[in-house]
Protein backbone atom coordinates (compact mmCIF):
# COMPACT_ATOMS: atom_id res chain seq x y z
CA UNK A 1 0.00 0.00 0.00
CA UNK A 2 1.48 2.89 -0.98
CA UNK A 3 0.55 6.88 -0.12
CA UNK A 4 0.88 10.26 -1.48
CA UNK A 5 0.33 14.10 -2.02
CA UNK A 6 -0.18 15.54 -4.93
CA UNK A 7 -0.91 13.90 -8.31
CA UNK A 8 -2.54 16.75 -9.82
CA UNK A 9 -0.97 17.62 -12.65
CA UNK A 10 -2.66 17.58 -15.85
CA UNK A 11 -5.76 17.01 -13.91
CA UNK A 12 -6.74 20.34 -14.29
CA UNK A 13 -5.67 24.03 -15.92
CA UNK A 14 -6.00 27.78 -15.12
CA UNK A 15 -8.05 30.15 -17.08
CA UNK A 16 -6.84 33.54 -18.13
CA UNK A 17 -9.04 34.70 -14.75
CA UNK A 18 -6.56 32.84 -12.42
CA UNK A 19 -9.91 30.37 -11.96
CA UNK A 20 -8.64 26.12 -11.90
CA UNK A 21 -10.67 24.38 -14.46
CA UNK A 22 -11.18 20.80 -14.08
CA UNK A 23 -11.34 18.11 -16.45
CA UNK A 24 -14.35 15.40 -16.56
CA UNK A 25 -11.85 13.62 -18.49
CA UNK A 26 -10.33 12.20 -14.97
CA UNK A 27 -12.33 10.47 -12.77
CA UNK A 28 -11.06 12.92 -9.71
CA UNK A 29 -12.06 15.90 -12.44
CA UNK A 30 -15.51 14.47 -12.43
CA UNK A 31 -15.83 13.37 -8.80
CA UNK A 32 -15.45 17.67 -8.19
CA UNK A 33 -18.10 18.62 -10.88
CA UNK A 34 -20.71 16.00 -9.88
CA UNK A 35 -20.12 16.00 -6.53
CA UNK A 36 -20.51 12.63 -6.28
CA UNK A 37 -18.44 9.35 -5.49
CA UNK A 38 -17.08 8.14 -8.44
CA UNK A 39 -15.73 4.51 -9.18
CA UNK A 40 -14.36 3.20 -12.05
CA UNK A 41 -13.56 -0.61 -12.22
CA UNK A 42 -11.09 -0.46 -14.77
CA UNK A 43 -9.81 2.62 -16.02
CA UNK A 44 -7.64 1.44 -18.62
CA UNK A 45 -10.53 0.40 -20.57
CA UNK A 46 -13.14 3.05 -19.61
CA UNK A 47 -14.35 5.26 -22.46
CA UNK A 48 -15.44 7.48 -20.33
CA UNK A 49 -12.53 8.81 -18.37
CA UNK A 50 -10.20 9.21 -21.67
CA UNK A 51 -7.64 11.79 -20.21
CA UNK A 52 -7.70 9.34 -17.21
CA UNK A 53 -7.65 6.22 -19.02
CA UNK A 54 -4.54 7.65 -20.43
CA UNK A 55 -2.93 8.66 -17.50
CA UNK A 56 -4.01 5.12 -15.56
CA UNK A 57 -2.23 3.04 -18.41
CA UNK A 58 0.92 4.91 -18.23
CA UNK A 59 1.39 4.72 -14.55
CA UNK A 60 -0.51 1.26 -13.98
CA UNK A 61 -3.29 1.09 -12.59
CA UNK A 62 -6.76 -0.08 -12.82
CA UNK A 63 -9.44 0.29 -10.42
CA UNK A 64 -9.89 3.96 -9.14
CA UNK A 65 -12.70 5.86 -6.92
CA UNK A 66 -12.47 9.52 -6.30
CA UNK A 67 -14.79 10.65 -2.98
CA UNK A 68 -15.47 14.36 -3.27
CA UNK A 69 -14.43 16.62 -0.22
CA UNK A 70 -17.73 18.56 0.26
CA UNK A 71 -17.84 21.97 2.26
CA UNK A 72 -20.85 23.39 2.20
CA UNK A 73 -22.19 21.96 -0.72
CA UNK A 74 -19.46 22.43 -2.82
CA UNK A 75 -16.63 20.03 -4.06
CA UNK A 76 -13.48 21.45 -2.77
CA UNK A 77 -10.97 18.36 -3.55
CA UNK A 78 -11.02 14.95 -3.99
CA UNK A 79 -9.29 11.55 -1.87
CA UNK A 80 -9.15 9.43 -4.30
CA UNK A 81 -7.41 5.65 -4.20
CA UNK A 82 -6.04 3.19 -7.05
CA UNK A 83 -5.46 -0.12 -7.71
CA UNK A 84 -3.17 -2.09 -9.63
CA UNK A 85 -5.62 -4.83 -10.22
CA UNK A 86 -9.18 -4.34 -11.51
CA UNK A 87 -10.91 -4.64 -7.76
CA UNK A 88 -13.84 -2.56 -7.29
CA UNK A 89 -14.31 -1.45 -3.84
CA UNK A 90 -16.90 -2.49 -1.92
CA UNK A 91 -19.96 -0.83 -0.87
CA UNK A 92 -18.60 -0.95 3.58
CA UNK A 93 -15.41 0.61 1.66
CA UNK A 94 -16.92 3.51 -0.46
CA UNK A 95 -19.02 4.75 2.98
CA UNK A 96 -15.62 4.40 4.64
CA UNK A 97 -13.76 6.60 2.55
CA UNK A 98 -16.61 9.00 2.43
CA UNK A 99 -16.83 8.86 5.66
CA UNK A 100 -13.12 9.75 6.07
CA UNK A 101 -13.27 12.32 3.28
CA UNK A 102 -15.67 14.15 5.34
CA UNK A 103 -13.94 14.60 8.45
CA UNK A 104 -10.80 15.40 6.41
CA UNK A 105 -12.45 18.68 5.41
CA UNK A 106 -14.04 19.46 8.55
CA UNK A 107 -10.43 18.98 10.61
CA UNK A 108 -9.27 21.27 7.56
CA UNK A 109 -11.58 23.96 8.26
CA UNK A 110 -11.83 23.78 12.44
CA UNK A 111 -11.55 27.54 13.37
CA UNK A 112 -8.09 26.83 16.01
CA UNK A 113 -7.86 28.49 18.79
CA UNK A 114 -4.85 30.98 19.86
CA UNK A 115 -3.09 30.01 22.99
Amino acid sequence: MKARQGGSEGLFSVDSQGDMQVSPGFVNGRAVLEGRVVQVADLTESDDFPEGRQRARQLGYRTTVAVPLLREGEAIGTLAIRRAVVEPFTDAQLALLQTVAAQAVTVCFVPRSRA
